[in-house]
């Protein structure tokens, strides 16, 4: 059956490819993204030409929408559009312009020229929700342009690297040497800030900055005790889990993986401390030098690149100018702490409420952390099976589009989760569900418009910045197709993210690791039907759609749990606990 559909998949995009003379990865990533909102305009039309006929001509647009984008491709890179589709944009510019115009009369009924209306006082939006709208986008703003200048500098790094090393099995050590690292601090330490601030701010709100310091040498000692574990635990399993992550690494390839494990393994713990203290400045909404800090690692990382005296051994600059990297943001994070008047050093303490509530959160959260981070590590295991250089072509794929959603997810997720935490602590649901709803609308249509313009220009983009050294131009026609498909992940990671920072704030943690299971699953069934049909392409397809999953599963979740929270009796917006 398998067989089958993977016959029957190869088949359908031959015919794309030989009929509209287009990528057929590109428009049939494009078709199965426009799936689901297709149905679900249909569905929607149905009940409102039912029920509600002034909804007909919205779900009607989005219906067309989701009908014509795919073919919207063909139209500016192909050739044979079908006919139907000019006939579909007619239609829809002809609907849009039909409300344009009924707006318009509306509004001139209400108000006739030649009498001014009275002046009547516009309803306006509480004084709090004002504040907590402008703070959010201030802080977002702020920690976004910060990050966008931290990421040139990375594209300088990678500009570097990409120069060095290309595809060669150098880099494929190196990728592979630095997964379990990574997954180890993202898994401990992005759980412990999303465990941690809802409940350091709920403290310090409730009981003032001594008990919130409290809360943070317990937490501290409880995660550097559990750092220090997990990297001796790596360092003594390292020589049984590389060669499965690497199976298909030859020996003096994998003897080059293993020791530039060794190099990043003090990562770990470095940068989960790191994170600890960035938790708690975002916590004091002091985000600009925590989004600054991590700009030591890039440039770092570019000086012992260029100041490294052998080019046969540059690829341990790579490891090396990491590490040390992260201990200068380390360094930098811990001194504004220090100026704070806060402890830095772990204390062992009895634990309280605050801490075990911390802990509890912390338990599913790293869990699901794990389930998820997982897949990038399943994404890169199953990458190292197909021919040489598939890593490193999936590393590069994913590197424009990882900058994008760090700048954009990493802004937004970074910023919401402390007021989101305060709405919650302040029992003020209406206000946090008109700051979510107004938000994820202006989340979906911006980052649809960047994912559609990095599909666009993806080849061009890597042909620009990469292609150079070693990185020759097949490489850039592989790493363009699979960036274009990873393009196509960004709406639906960055408005999922932030549903994950609600779902967090409302101490609701265990509902993230059902659904990180589930992406898990639908990762590795989808990898291994696709790279079957597509190769490394397919792998990054398989990405897009177990986001598209994610993103719809904790939106639903999301106002459930908030739906349900407020029907339970809970004060209205302002009325805080006594």
């Amino acid at each position: 059956m398998i067989d089958a559909l993977i016959g029957w998949i190869g088949e359908l995009a031959a015919s794309v490819r030989e009929r509209y003379a287009v990528d057929p990865y590109v428009f049939l990533a494009l078709s199965a993204v426009c799936a689901p909102p297709f149905y679900y305009a249909l569905y929607r039309l149905a009940r409102a030409l039912r029920n509600d006929r002034r909804a007909v001509a919205r779900w009607s647009l989005l219906f067309l929408a989701a009908t014509v984008i795919p073919y919207l491709y063909v139209l500016v890179f192909g050739r044979n559009l079908p006919w139907w589709v000019y006939g579909v944009l007619a239609v829809a510019v002809g609907m849009s312009v039909q409300q344009l115009a009924g707006k318009l009369r509306a509004g001139r009924s209400r108000t006739p020229p030649d009498q001014p209306s009275p002046e009547k006082p516009s309803p306006e939006k509480p004084a709090s929700e004002r504040s907590v709208a402008t703070r959010i986008s201030g802080a977002a703003l702020s920690i976004g342009a910060i990050t966008v200048v931290i990421k040139l500098v990375s594209l300088g790094s990678t500009i570097l690297v990409a120069s060095f090393f290309g595809t060669s099995d150098d880099m494929d050590a190196y990728l592979i040497a630095f997964l379990i690292p990574q997954l180890c601090i993202t898994v401990i330490c992005g759980a412990f800030s999303s465990a941690l601030i809802p409940t350091y701010v709920q403290v310090r709100q409730q009981h003032g900055d001594g008990q919130a310091q409290e809360l943070f040498s317990r937490v501290m000692f409880f995660a550097a005790a559990l750092l220090l574990v997990v990297a001796g635990c790596f360092a003594l399993l390292l020589p049984y889990v590389l060669p499965v992550l690497a199976s298909n690494f030859h020996a003096d390839k994998l003897a080059l993986a293993k020791l530039l494990s060794y190099f990043l393994i003090p990562a770990i713990v470095i940068k989960g401390v790191s994170v600890i203290y960035g938790s708690v400045l975002n916590a004091d909404e002091r985000f600009s030098l925590v989004a600054a800090a991590p700009a030591l690692v890039p440039l770092a990382t570019i000086a012992f690149l260029l100041l490294w005296p052998a080019p046969a051994t540059r690829i341990y600059a790579l490891a090396i100018g990491a590490t040390v990297g992260m201990f200068g943001e380390l360094v930098v994070l811990g001194a504004a702490l220090k100026r704070r008047g806060m402890a830095l050093l772990p204390r062992r303490r009895r634990s309280s409420a605050a801490s075990r509530q911390v802990v509890a959160q912390y338990v599913p959260m790293a869990a699901g952390a794990l389930m998820m981070s997982a897949t990038t590590v399943v994404d890169r295991a199953m990458a190292a099976a197909l021919p040489a250089g598939s890593v490193a072509s999936l590393g590069y794929g994913e590197r424009f589009v990882s900058v994008i959603l760090q700048v954009v997810s990493g802004a937004i997720a970074t910023a919401v989760l402390p007021f989101f935490s305060k709405l919650s602590d302040d029992r003020n649901w209406t206000e946090l569900r008109s700051v979510l709803r107004v938000y994820s609308r202006w989340i979906l249509l911006s980052t649809a418009v960047a994912a559609g313009s990095l599909v666009v220009l993806s080849e061009a983009l890597i042909g620009f910045v990469l292609e150079r050294g070693t990185f020759s131009g097949g490489d850039t026609v592989l790493v363009g197709r699979i960036q274009a498909v990873y393009a196509l992940q960004i709406p639906f990671y960055v408005c999922g993210m932030m549903f994950v920072r609600v779902i967090s704030s409302l101490k609701a943690n265990q509902i993230l690791l059902v659904g990180s299971f589930l992406n898990l699953t639908i990762n590795v069934a989808l990898n291994y039907l696709f790279m079957r049909i597509w190769g490394v392409v397919g792998i990054a397809l398989s990405t897009v759609c177990v986001y598209l999953f994610s993103c719809v599963f904790v939106m639903l979740m999301g106002y459930r749990i908030l739906h349900r929270t407020q029907r339970g009796g809970l004060p209205e917006p302002g009325a805080r606990r006594q």
